[in-house]
């Protein structure tokens, strides 16, 4: 059961854990952050300690919510900044069926500290602080506080709150058409925790998450060239393995072929080594087993150059470095092999 951890005295917000054992009862002179009714102090020795109203108490929820989103306001009034979390996108490049208009079904807002690993991903915006202009809270057609608002520099930002699984609410979804970013609170206990230590966890970016944010649609359009660029380098690789097949349409799949000897392909050295890079190139992202293409060539990836070659350009790999690592032919006598 959900029990009020927050009053109102001397017009801000305290927790029931700034009082001492003299604020028990009436003595505590708080009112409910909701219904401004008066509040006792219930601070015994078996229950949590918490608000209740001396009498018609309105709704647990809208009172601890009213408590929560009030405190963060007066905190970024007293702070008078806000400092906003990088803003990272990860997206992904499908076979088929992504389309200019579509674009936001395959982009995702993930924390920076998740990018490490993922191939496909966009620093968008970097975390800031910026002066906070003016911020306000926003209610429901309930009453119930829902958002705070941030105006800074002509723009604003919602702010939205996860409050512990005793509130009993769903997830937040994006403010109206803002920016909107959220407060993951579920693991905090604020029947137990300060104001100052309340205040500690908010400043902590750790807690902070995107929901939404206007400037991730300004990277849709760069996405959507690398999906077509992808589809291009699909054609042309299915295109060269058409003809190492002996297919004549791309209705046909190329049947999987056996090893051979890199000049025994019935291509071009130069052409046969293209279509071979254009099939292992993305397989190297976590990749411990050893690459071949269909052609049986064994690929690369060079440690000090970055670039992927077959393995006959190499003067060392395997070993400690795993089997897809080594050092190419240029790098070690000591030439860059950078373009």
């Amino acid at each position: 059961m959900l029990k009020n951890p927050f009053g109102v005295r001397d017009g801000k917000v305290l927790v029931i854990s700034n009082l001492s054992p003299a604020d028990r009862g009436l003595q505590c002179g708080c009112l409910c952050p909701h219904c401004h009714g008066n509040l006792l102090a219930r601070m015994g020795e078996k229950k949590v300690h918490h608000f209740s109203h001396t009498k018609d108490a309105c709704d647990e929820t809208a009172a601890f919510l009213a408590g929560l989103f009030q405190l963060f306001l007066q905190i970024i009034h007293e702070t008078g900044s806000f400092y906003a979390p990088a803003l990272v996108v990860a997206y992904q490049l499908p076979s088929t069926g992504m389309t200019e208009a579509n674009v936001q079904n395959y982009v995702r807002i993930i924390p920076e500290h998740e990018k490490k690993g993922l191939p496909n991903t966009i620093p968008v915006a970097q975390g800031k602080e910026f002066p906070v202009e003016s911020v306000s809270l926003a209610h429901n057609t309930k009453g119930q506080p829902e958002a705070l608002l941030i105006s800074a520099k002509g723009r604003q930002l919602a702010i939205r709150i996860l409050p512990p699984s005793t509130c009993k609410m769903v997830i937040p979804k994006p403010y109206h058409d803002l920016s909107t970013l959220l407060f993951k609170a579920g693991d905090m206990d604020f029947h137990t925790l300060s104001s100052d230590k309340i205040r500690q966890e908010f400043l902590n970016a750790a807690r902070w998450s995107w929901l939404s944010n206007r400037k991730v649609e300004q990277e849709y359009h760069r996405i959507y060239s690398e999906y077509l660029e992808e589809q291009e380098r699909r054609q042309k690789a299915e295109a060269l393995w058409q003809r190492m097949a002996g297919h004549a349409g791309p209705e046909h799949s190329p049947p999987p072929l056996a090893p051979k000897p890199f000049v025994d392909s019935g291509l071009g050295l130069e052409e046969q080594e293209q279509a071979g890079y254009l099939e292992v190139q993305d397989q190297f992202t976590g990749q411990d087993r050893v690459i071949r293409d269909r052609y049986g060539t064994r690929w690369i990836k060079c440690k000090v150059c970055s670039q992927i070659k077959p393995d006959y350009k190499f003067s060392c790999y395997g070993g400690s470095d795993g089997p897809t690592a080594g050092t190419c032919a240029l790098c070690a006598r000591g030439q860059t092999g950078k373009p």
